[in-house]
């Protein structure tokens, strides 16, 4: 391989990697979205800024 095809594969791999982290972050948005809506509210119920989860115990 020569050098520039390392270069172009090695910055191919970064924006790949890239995309997949922007991806998972949006799935994770999306999947904190959806727990807010299930437990009655959304990300701003009572017009705070946060959305209050409760963690069940074993």
């Amino acid at each position: 391989m020569t050098r520039g095809t390392k270069i172009l594969l090695a910055l191919t791999l970064l924006m790949v990697g890239l995309c997949m982290f922007v991806a998972g972050r949006a799935v994770e948005r999306y999947q904190y979205e959806e727990a807010c809506l299930d437990l009655g509210g959304g990300r701003h119920p009572g017009d705070y800024p946060i959305c209050i989860m409760e963690q069940l115990s074993d």
